[in-house]
């Protein structure tokens, strides 16, 4: 299931606007402008490189989650990182899902698939990562558990536009999943969850999708500008597998030289 995330001009344009020093806003597919939400301390650009140093909590299992610092994900490998918006949100599950058909290929490849979460409870991101068929082999779930989800703003996440509705139906399978959810708790362990499962777990941030690594180099990034982000997983895969080529040649010339 291939969809496409904006497209090439666009992201020429924000590579560019990145070149150039104007990454802070971003030109939509509408012509409008969206300015980051994310002002980092010592004029740290929106990106990766903003975000290294902030916290993670990794899900493990085990009775303490890990803490992790977020540029940990790809300081020394390459790795797929997905900021995933409000867990409740129709977007969400068309991102877990297109993680799913992608992560057997990204895992022969040796690419990390790394999903954040913002929710202040791992596990229920683990939950969700469970539903949607993610096997932890090769998937790594980590949790944005900061009040403001600083990791998806210094990432350069934007917040919803004013005034977006769902339609009719996308009203009703959200209402419908987790009304289930609130009700009976995680799929896997279904308990009476008075809390509602997920409920108290809001952002206004919309989600991402970034290839990056070793250390700061963005192989391949997408912002959802409008709320409507689809994952081109044709596009990803087949950046991952050049970038896998890549690699393989360059340790034959290792190989080569050495000898």
């Amino acid at each position: 299931m291939a969809v496409a995330l904006p497209t090439s001009v666009n992201m020429m344009k924000a590579e560019e606007a990145e070149r150039e020093g104007n990454a802070s806003e971003v030109q939509t597919e509408e012509g409008h402008d969206h300015k980051v939400l994310w002002e980092a301390s010592k004029g740290s650009k929106p990106g990766p490189k903003a975000a290294a140093g902030l916290p993670l909590r990794r899900y493990q299992e085990a009775l303490i989650n890990k803490e992790v610092k977020a540029g940990s994900l790809w300081e020394d490998r390459i790795a797929l990182v997905m900021l995933l918006p409000d867990i409740k949100s129709i977007r969400s599950r068309d991102m877990l899902l297109s993680a799913a058909l992608i992560q057997v290929h990204l895992r022969k490849l040796g690419v990390a698939l790394c999903l954040v979460f913002p929710v202040s409870n791992p596990k229920h991101a683990k939950a969700c990562a469970d539903d949607f068929s993610l096997t932890m082999d090769n998937v790594e779930v980590y949790a944005d558990t900061s009040k403001k989800r600083d990791v998806l703003r210094a990432f350069g996440m934007l917040k919803k536009p004013p005034r977006r509705h769902m339609s009719t139906s996308e009203c009703l399978e959200t209402t419908g999943y987790w009304t289930m959810r609130a009700c009976c708790g995680p799929a896997h362990n279904p308990v009476c969850c008075v809390n509602g499962f997920g409920c108290t777990d809001n952002t206004d941030y919309m989600g991402g999708v970034f290839l990056l690594g070793p250390g700061d180099k963005i192989q391949y990034k997408a912002i959802d500008e409008s709320g409507h982000l689809k994952v081109d997983t044709d596009a990803i895969m087949a950046q991952c597998t050049r970038r896998a080529v890549i690699k393989s040649q360059k340790e034959i010339s290792n190989c080569f030289v050495s000898v």
